[in-house]
């Protein structure tokens, strides 16, 4: 007897009983009554219909009555015989079914093989696959389990918020279209796991380091992308202790990666978990982070948010360097204590332009407690209040004001080291600007603001992030438009570099020292700056202020086009490792984290280098003479960080250290390092290649932790 696929679909009541079977009105040949039984349904499993040879199916199911079963379980047959002889039926379709499963695994297995190269053929065109978006539509993707709310988004609370940015129904279906759940490109990849429970379907969201002896690190997957359908049993060890201000396109991009979503009211034990995403804490918090954990902040970046720390630190570098080097900040003065030098200014015989004022409070966000004044009777003489000169010439485009949010990323403050996201947002006052006194009131003209100007009735959304329309625009097509005008933008990005650069370094000196009395190991702390910038009518850059907690909500498709991809590219650079736990039930030994490459602890040797280079009248031709002649494991293992950072950079650009920024060295308090990435930057910044060749030398003589005595060296254990 042949048997098609309908009939097979017909006992896919017993093969999912979890499924909710239609029902259709038919008439009992018996009674002549009307009853209810179970109409027929179409398997939607589309990871089981794919690639399935339907020759196959009816050769493989000639010795299954099918008919028969359906018949039984209809009519309600329950004679031992039928029963056993239905069970045994579906028990052998549901074999059929898992072999067919395991096949399309091992088809899976073998693309992987094939696409490593580079180049992969399908039945479903017969030339190479270059691109990783057009690989992604060969393989059908296995259809995951239906999410939770509860599980993957924390308590009530977290899933509410999280339904506000997509749909938990739209979310859900998205996760299970038919599309790979493995990453496909020239650097990043899955990699295999042989766990016994999972064999051949497991794979772990890693790659390798570019250096022998540095444990692979997790590839975030995008905040879009489908979810991995299964991963070994190491991924309870994934754990992500959310926040209330944890953005939800990371947690999208944490699902997708296979992270486990644990509210922090709900966590139980604070070993468990290897990341989060908070606002900062104090210094002395810090001590508490386990040597594997990661937190979005370093200690005392309050000296870059606030605004009264940062003036102070920046009056600090002025008296020493002079104004001019610093001269991207407006005049500033701080309540209570100069007053009299703010009223002394205020008077002093100048333009009406520089007689208009704008008071900002030390530490508030989204345009809380701004206002902008011309009247010295109108000031709020409040300690504490920061007191600008109003840069009252802006750039306009159609007549509005404007201001930029730039996203700079500081993996590391000894050494420094950090990136400027190559986009942004560009974000419009609604009322077009005028330069009188009678609308000095109006916070929808002279507030830029997102969170300001949204509230307005004029407010226009802009729904194409490719487009210079709206109140919105990112900051590429700001690019655009101002090259289109004849604008140099080669030249204002490179005047962007420098004013970030700079604004970073204000805070170096503030925050080193507390890294180093708070943190425990060099793996601990990332941080993303928002820096808002200001074009006046000269195109001059103003820096506004630094956010140490940028908003990061995808609440337009502008803000998702660019946080989201930004986001999944901050995570990867994190540079996250698998837990040392997953070492017990899996075979990637040597492969998750160790402690000892990122530890403090200096050698004799490594202190006795640092004293010879880091003295203030060494030089620059005697470091860079010297300092890479003789290599410590201290020095590899942090050159071989930031080289496995370029390679997952996204379109970050890594502004400091290159070669070109050793004129900035002078500004930095903390030398060696700087001068050793200096020195680096000098020979290899135009060859990495060999530079990463060099290196990887060195790591396989075992350089990596030469310099570590055995009782530091010790791996980073988790807690049972």
């Amino acid at each position: 007897m042949t048997t098609n696929k309908s009939d097979l679909n017909n006992v896919s009541k017993k093969v999912y009983p979890k499924s909710r079977p239609k029902t259709a009105i038919k008439e009992n040949t018996k009674t002549g009554k009307l009853r209810k039984t179970n109409a027929t349904r179409t398997v939607s499993n589309t990871s089981l219909q794919d690639g399935m040879s339907s020759d196959s199916d009816n050769s493989s199911l000639d010795s299954i009555d099918v008919e028969k079963v359906v018949k039984n379980e209809s009519d309600g047959e329950k004679s031992s015989h039928g029963y056993f002889e239905n069970q045994k039926a579906l028990f052998q379709i549901q074999k059929l079914k898992f072999e067919k499963l395991k096949s399309q695994i091992e088809n899976h297995n073998l693309y992987l093989q094939l696409q490593t190269s580079g180049k992969v053929n399908t039945p479903f065109q017969n030339e190479s696959v270059d691109d990783s978006n057009e690989i992604d539509c060969v393989f059908p993707r296995f259809t995951s389990r239906e999410l939770r709310k509860d599980k993957y988004f924390g308590n009530a609370k977290d899933t509410e918020s999280c339904l506000q940015d997509d749909s938990f129904e739209e979310f859900s279906h998205k996760s299970q279209q038919s599309t790979p759940c493995f990453v496909y490109s020239d650097d990043i990849y899955y990699n295999s796991s042989d766990e016994e429970d999972c064999k051949n379907t497991a794979a772990w969201p890693i790659r390798d380091s570019l250096f022998p002896g540095v444990p692979p690190f997790i590839v975030f997957n995008a905040h879009d992308a489908a979810r991995p359908f299964k991963l070994p049993k190491g991924r309870q060890y994934l754990l992500w202790k959310l926040t209330p201000i944890t953005p939800h396109l990371l947690r999208k991009i944490l699902l997708n990666t296979g992270f486990t979503l644990i509210d922090s009211v709900e966590l139980q034990d604070e070993d468990t978990w290897l990341g989060t995403w908070g606002n900062n804490m104090r210094s002395d918090r810090f001590q508490v982070l386990k040597n594997y954990q990661k937190f979005n902040h370093f200690p005392s970046t309050s000296h870059l948010g606030r605004k009264d720390r940062f003036w102070r630190n920046t009056k600090k570098l002025m008296f020493k360097f002079g104004e001019k080097e610093f001269n991207f900040i407006p005049r500033t003065y701080i309540l209570l204590q100069e007053l009299e030098l703010l009223k002394k200014d205020w008077y002093d015989d100048k333009g009406c332009e520089e007689k208009k004022w704008i008071i900002k409070p030390p530490c508030s966000a989204r345009g809380i407690g701004v206002k902008v004044i011309d009247k010295w009777t109108n000031l709020r003489k409040k300690p504490h209040l920061v007191v600008q000169r109003y840069i009252s010439k802006p750039y306009l485009i159609n007549g509005n004001k404007f201001d930029l949010r730039l996203y700079v990323l500081v993996t590391s403050f000894d050494p420094l080291r950090f990136y400027l996201y190559r986009d942004g947002l560009t974000r419009f006052a609604v009322i077009k600007y005028k330069d009188d006194s009678h609308s000095l009131h109006e916070r929808h003209m002279h507030l830029t603001n997102y969170s300001v100007n949204k509230k307005s009735r004029w407010y226009t959304a802009n729904e194409n992030s490719n487009s210079c329309y709206g109140h919105k625009w990112t900051l590429r097509r700001l690019l655009d438009y101002l090259a289109d005008e004849g604008v140099n933008t080669t030249k204002l990005w490179r005047n962007i570099v420098q004013l970030i650069i700079k604004t970073i370094i204000v805070g170096e000196k503030s925050i080193v020292p507390s890294y180093h009395s708070c943190v425990q190991s060099n793996y601990n702390c990332y941080e993303l700056f928002g820096i808002d910038v200001l074009l006046d009518e000269k195109l001059k850059l103003w820096l506004l202020e630094v956010n140490i907690s940028p908003s990061l909500h995808g609440s337009s498709p502008v803000d998702e086009d660019v946080k989201g991809p930004m986001l999944r590219s901050i995570m990867n650079l994190a540079q996250f490792h698998l837990p040392d736990k997953v070492t017990i039930k899996s075979n990637l030994v040597h492969s998750t984290f160790d402690s000892r490459l990122y530890t403090k602890e200096l050698s004799r040797k490594c202190k006795n280098k640092q004293l010879k280079y880091n003295g203030p009248s060494q030089q620059r031709e005697d470091y860079l003479n010297g300092i890479l002649q003789d290599l410590t494991g201290d020095d590899v293992r942090h050159l071989t960080r930031a080289e496995d950072e370029l390679k997952v950079r996204g379109k970050f650009e890594r502004i400091f250290p290159t070669s070109e920024t050793y004129t900035f060295l002078k500004f930095i308090e903390s030398k060696y390092y700087n001068r050793l990435f200096d020195a680096w930057e000098v020979m290899y910044g135009c060859c990495r290649e060999a530079g990463v060749k060099y290196l990887s030398a060195l790591c396989t003589d075992h350089y990596l932790l030469r310099d570590i005595n055995n009782a530091s060296s010790s791996k980073g254990q988790m807690s049972d």
